[in-house]
Order: structure tokens, then sequence, then C-alpha cells
């Protein structure tokens, strides 16, 4: 008995002597969260109705709301920079906001505020949901302890267990605001937010590379959701996430002659490395616009008002011919990649700074004889500057070709707009055209604001030349640049990636 137990167990050791763990984690995590806000009044603007100030409302809101147990899940990926430091990252949706229990009675003064005043209703809540990359780094603060549940405690291995302390930075969108308050307005809101987190974290190994993580995390959410309205609120939350994470594998190549009773050591490792490549990425970008705004000859003719507003003019101005087209621009930025399961199979991840943009030429008739003006043209250059940060997966089947896809947030930094405007009249003449040139907001020609964050996703193929040089192509698909409005943008992509130092995951 003693012999296949002994037997038994050396299998076992060739067994995991095929696979090695990579520095790499993955997994899901859910939690909850106590959801609570500050209160402030914004001097910039007031309520119309002068029997009630915003102080009341402030304080009576104060006296009537109590916090809310909101709801966040993350999918995450954990990267192990060091034996004492892993960096977190991952897409986390969560909702924050604040709830008015039905046992408390509504101050009457504030039912004109409060739309949702029948006791049967639902609870009465504000919530607004969003959509982040958390980028949270986790430092170790005691050494790993081990533990072993089976009765020997000897030959078998130990499932380590550490604390941790965490602080970082999410950027996300707002996806949806819903309130029963009236004052709110959906339509002058800026929906990009920024959070800070700090907490502890628990990990406990219950499996061979699966690993249990507890995390108790404070965050303090910066949005401009209500930036212009007269009362502003600043929201904190504070709560617990327990999630399952997996360690990703790779395997090694065993020598066929290793025998059963030797350690794993002394096969042969293959020669896949565990370090991730990284270098340059830079190139050219063809960048198209498309949606069922461009349709709306309200957007091309309101840069028209700018100069000709306050005159007749502007008023007659005919259904005219649209035009859009494409902006070449370029792109430059890092490009780091780790590939396993025999290097076929890997994640890649870019830092972009991407320049998109596009150009629109519009003519409108004047529909009116007697001012004798036949026609107004204009040109419409915008520019936009992003920071692209595409995560994406890189699959390889032959050893020069390679495919990926993935997901992407673009974050604008700038934005610029170029018009110029032609007046042209009926009648011949020396100075028959009226032409003007502007810089305005980009916001002035499509009547709302621009996102700030653009999710997108993309695809492409790349083709290895050799070690230090790549060649990537790739289309990258986006949602609407403007709030409230549909401009998609498709962009194509040329580039050359070159590497930094020893490559090894060919």
């Amino acid at each position: 008995m003693l012999f296949f137990y002994l037997l038994a167990e050396a299998q076992d050791e060739r067994t995991r002597a095929k696979s090695i763990e990579l520095p790499i984690s993955t997994g899901l995590s859910y939690g909850r969260n106590v959801s609570f806000r500050t209160l402030k009044d914004n001097p910039r603007y007031e309520f119309t109705d002068p029997s009630f100030t915003d102080q009341e409302f402030l304080e009576i809101r104060n006296n009537q709301e109590v916090p809310a147990v909101t709801t966040f899940i993350t999918f995450r990926t954990d990267y192990q920079i060091s034996k004492k430091i892993h960096f977190q990252s991952g897409l986390m949706y969560s909702t924050v906001g604040e709830n008015m229990p039905k046992s408390k009675n509504i101050d009457p003064s504030f039912n004109k505020y409060y739309l949702s005043l029948n006791p049967k209703d639902k609870k009465r809540k504000n919530r607004f949901t969003t959509l982040e990359i958390p980028l949270l780094l986790e430092f170790k603060l005691a050494p790993n302890k081990r533990y072993n549940t089976s009765k020997s405690k000897d030959n078998l291995p130990g499932f380590t267990k550490k604390f941790t302390a965490l602080a970082g930075l999410g950027f996300g969108k707002n996806y949806g605001f819903n309130t029963p308050y009236e004052y709110y307005s959906a339509s002058k809101t800026n929906n990009f937010i920024v959070r800070t987190y700090a907490g502890l974290g628990y990990t406990q190994t219950i499996k061979p590379n699966i690993n249990l993580s507890v995390r108790a995390l404070a965050r303090y959410t910066y949005t401009t959701q209500h930036k212009f309205e007269p009362v502003n609120a600043n929201y904190y939350d504070y709560g617990l996430d327990v999630g399952l994470l997996y360690q990703l594998k790779k395997g090694i190549k065993i020598n066929a002659s290793m025998p059963i009773t030797e350690c794993f050591s002394c096969g042969t490792k293959s020669t896949q490395s565990m370090k991730p490549d990284w270098g340059i990425i830079y190139g050219l970008n063809y960048n198209f616009v498309f949606g069922t705004s461009m349709d709306y000859d309200t957007n091309s003719t309101r840069i028209y008002s700018q100069f000709y507003g306050d005159s007749s003019i502007y008023g007659l101005i005919g259904p005219g011919k649209i035009n859009y087209m494409p902006y070449l621009g370029k792109h430059f930025g890092f490009h780091l990649e780790f590939c396993f399961l025999d290097k076929v199979v890997g994640v890649i991840a870019d830092f972009i700074y991407t320049e998109k943009g596009f150009n629109v030429f519009a003519e409108h008739p004047i529909i009116n004889d007697t001012l004798n003006l036949e026609k107004f043209r204009s040109e419409s250059h915008f520019r936009f500057d992003y920071f692209d940060l595409p995560i994406s997966i890189r699959i390889k089947p032959f050893s020069k070709f390679y495919m990926f896809f993935g997901a992407n947030m673009s974050l604008k930094m700038s934005d610029k707009f170029y018009n110029s405007m032609v007046l042209y009249k009926n009648f011949p003449d020396l100075f028959n055209t009226d032409q003007k040139y502007s810089e305005p907001s980009p916001d002035f020609y499509f009547g709302n604001n621009l996102n700030i964050m653009v999710l997108n996703y993309h695809h492409g193929f790349g083709y290895i030349f050799n070690n230090r040089l790549d060649l990537q192509v790739r289309i990258q698909k986006g949602a609407s640049l403007v709030q409230n409005e549909d401009y998609q943008t498709l962009t194509g992509m040329i580039s050359l990636l070159y590497f930094m130092g020893k490559r090894d995951n060919l």
C-alpha cells in the first residue's frame, strides 16, 4: 500500500511538472457597498421657485434621505509585478446613490420636488450606474503563511494566505441616471467619472491555481454629474467584495526518461518565458464617422448663426447637401504583450496617443429672391486627441502571423474645430461673396457636449518580420463622440511595433 501511495504521489508530481504558474490571474468578484453623499450649495445656480431656496432644499434632503446599499461586480485581471506588489485592473460595474425610505413622512415642502409620492410605490431612490476601469496597486503587508489540510503534513503543497493594502484610481463613465427629482437635468451633465480607492485585502489559496480574494474598499467618486444644478452631490462608498481568481499556467517539456521518483526540476523546461515583451508602437490611422445624426441639417447650419443669426438670413437657409470626409492622423505609444499556452494565446495591452477627426463640407441654398442671396457653403474640420487604452487577446496560429481582438477605452485630451463659411450672392459683383473664418467650440456645432470617454472594440492581425519588428493592422469601432447624438467612428490603423530588449514571447 505504501508503494502505491508513493507511486501516485510521484505521478502527481510529474503532472504538476508539466505546467508552471504565470504572474497573471483572472476572475470575477461580487460586492456590496454602503453609498452616501454630502451635499453642497452651488452658488452659480438657483431654483426658479423664489419661495424655496437652495439651502432649504439641501436641508430637507439631508433629513429625508439615508445611505443606500448598492452593488458592484468586477471582471478582474491581476498581474504580479514582484513578490510584494500586484497590479489589479479589469472592468467594474457599480452603482451609487441614496434612498428615501417609505417609513419616513415626506416633508410637505418636499412634495413639489419629489415625484414618487405614493406610499405603495417601490423604494424611492437616486441611482447612477457606471462602467469603469480600476487601476489598483496591491502591497503585501505580511509574509505568506501556509497551512495544510491533510492529516499527513509531509510531501504535500502548502496553501498560502496573505494580507494586503490597496490604493489606486478608477476611470469610467456614467451610463444611466435615475432620480425622482425634477431639478436634475441629464442633458446638462458630463458623464465622465474619476474614483480614488483605498482598502485592505485578504487572499487565500483554496486549490492549486485558485485563490479566494476578499477586499474591503472605500471609494470617493468625482463626477460632474450635478455641477450645473443648484445642489451638488459628492459620493462616497465603502464595502466588501469576494471573488475567485484563477492563476494562469503554461506547459513545460518533461524528459520522457524522467524517473517518477525524481523531482520535476530534473525535467527540461521549454524556452517559454514568464517575462512580458514591450516596445514602441507608431503609425497612421484613417478615421471615418457615421451615424443617424449625420443627416441633421441643424448641426450643419447651426454654425451659420454665429455670424448671421441676428439678421433675417439664418431663417432662410434651406435643406442642403452635406458630405463627410475622413481624416488621416497619426498615433504612437507603448506596447506590452505576454503569451502563454505554448505561445499560441496571449494578452496585449497598449497605451496609445491617437489623432482622430473628420471633415464636413456643406452647401445650403438661401430661399428668398428679394435678398439677392444664392447659397451658403462651409468647410468644418474637427480634430480630437485621445489616449487609447486597448486590451486584446492575441492568437498566433502560425509562426509569423497572429490575430487579436478586444476592447478599448479612449480618453479625450483635447479638441479643435476650424470652420470657414462663404455666402454667395445672386447678382454679379466684384465682391459677390462674403467669407468668414472661425474656431468655435465643437459643442457649438453639435449642440451637445463631447464625451470625455468613448468605449470601443477592435480586431486586427499582425505579421512578425523578426525579433524586433512587427506590422499590425487593426479596425476600431467606437461609440458616439457626442452626448445624446449618434456620431460613431470607424478607424483603420496601420502600425509598426519595435520591441526593446530580448523578445521572449515569439
